[in-house]
């Protein structure tokens, strides 16, 4: 069926996009989160028909990791200021409410954070609460489907007020299969976020917050199976800080992107990739850090048996800055992912990647590194496990300074009913820098209890 041509490529697409599908702005970490990288449990089916689509690769930049991530882990909600595409790790029932499809569920967390303001010395310790309620209402007609989504997340730490958020996502999708060879997908996007304290890695001792609007169209051509098949889309952002604006306004960005992708069948399952990527980072009130970053990428994308699929490209990457008084920089850049499924009731997703980023006003830019793993596995019908590594190397750029972070975390959730299901995570954070007062080590430790109709 022609109806989601962009969900042709599954979780190739979703694996690859997670962390190299427009680099976060001025958001260097929000702290490391590394949930499931599935948008679906193990053994469960999509939200609803109607309103699962490829949105993941149509969120704003700070949208897009946990968009892709999924999985509904508690870590997600906690103090990254991320607000993303709904997710859950249950199957919702819907309502009719004709011609609308709408599924409501929420999510609630409890939990303990030993390092809050992700302090090197001085740490802030607090116990915490978060509710996250979502909804998506989603219109099929024939070919074509539309969704609205809402997502929010409401913190409170209760020996810190002062990190407590109040974050909000609301989002559309319009999903048009014109002919069997030509397709549109666009997602327009509103975010309210948050930075933590010392979520950038600059300095900041304070809760930042911003809005973020987003557009992105894509268009493809070539029906499924084809020898060829061609992609090209556009994007547009804007990020607005509300809070401390003499010193925040200075990373206010507003972002242009552009793409271009053929894809040639090599095989019966296997696709050759050859793309490329410019994107224009304009700073209104800070001329001197607006650049362009361009990428020429080869690889392939492949499902080469019911246990394995997954995606690769490499290249090399420019980015350039528009007044001359930064050094530019280039060089390699790659993204990947691959799932394997060696049971029906076990997956294990790993993906890496390498580019260029925004270094939020430490040195010209930073060139990043990441590697992920996470194992998600059925124990039973009602029991769940979900384990997730994760490692990050920022090098920056035109001063002396690296960091290495790292993310551990274990979830063991119980499906009380279809539409309840309980869990405890714990997770651990670190950072190492080799810049003085960089370095913290942070423990959460949650539990979650989930609910739908």
């Amino acid at each position: 069926m022609y109806a989601n041509k962009f969900q042709c490529k599954k979780v190739v697409l979703a694996l690859s996009a997670l962390l190299w599908v427009g680099n976060s702005v001025a958001a260097e970490e929000q702290p490391l989160v590394v949930a499931a990288v599935s948008a679906q449990p193990v053994s469960e089916a999509p939200v609803a028909d109607a309103v699962v689509m490829d949105a993941a690769n149509f969120q704003s930049q700070e949208a897009i990791v946990l968009a892709a991530a999924g999985g509904g882990e508690a870590a997600d909600y906690v103090g990254g200021g991320k607000s993303s595409k709904p997710m859950t790790q249950l199957n919702p029932a819907s309502i009719k409410a004709e011609p609308f499809t709408i599924t409501p569920w929420a999510n609630l967390i409890a939990g303990s954070d030993d390092n809050v303001s992700l302090a090197s010395a001085v740490k802030t310790k607090s116990n915490f609460y978060v509710f996250n309620p979502n909804v998506m209402a989603g219109l099929r007609s024939g070919m074509h489907t539309y969704t609205a989504m809402y997502s929010g997340n409401f913190a409170r730490y209760t020996s810190s007020s002062q990190d407590n958020y109040n974050d909000n996502a609301v989002g559309f999708d319009a999903n048009n299969s014109w002919t069997a060879r030509f397709n549109t997908l666009v997602h327009l996007d509103y975010l309210k976020g948050h930075d933590g304290r010392n979520a950038l890695g600059n300095g900041r001792n304070t809760l930042e917050r911003w809005h973020n609007t987003g557009l992105r169209a894509k268009a493809h051509y070539g029906a499924e199976g084809a020898q060829g098949q061609f992609e090209v889309a556009a994007g547009l952002s804007n990020k607005r800080y509300e809070t401390n604006l003499a010193v925040m306004n200075v990373y206010d960005v507003d972002k242009r992107d552009l793409s271009a992708a053929y894809f040639h069948r090599v095989g019966a399952a296997t696709q050759a990739i050859i793309e490329v990527r410019d994107a224009h980072l304009t700073y209104p009130m800070s001329a001197n850090s607006s650049s362009t970053e361009r990428r020429y990428l080869v690889g392939a994308q492949w499902e080469a048996t019911a246990k394995t699929s997954g995606s690769f490209k490499i290249g090399r990457m420019n980015k350039s800055f528009d007044s001359g008084v930064r050094a530019s920089g280039s060089g390699a850049t790659w993204e990947g992912g691959l799932r394997w499924s060696p049971l029906t009731y076990s997956v294990v997703d790993v993906t890496v990647g390498k580019a260029m980023g925004e270094s939020s006003g430490v040195g010209n830019f930073m060139d990043s590194r990441q590697e992920n793993l996470a194992w998600h596995h059925d124990w039973s019908s009602r029991v769940r496990s979900t384990l997730t590594l994760g490692a990050t190397k920022n090098s920056y750029q035109g001063v002396a300074r690296e960091d290495s972070l790292s993310n551990y975390g274990v979830k063991v959730s119980y499906g009380i009913q279809r539409w309840l299901r309980a869990g405890a995570e714990i997770q651990q954070q670190k950072r190492s820098s080799t810049a003085a007062g960089f370095d913290y080590t942070r423990n959460l430790v949650m539990f979650s209890l989930e609910g739908s109709l």
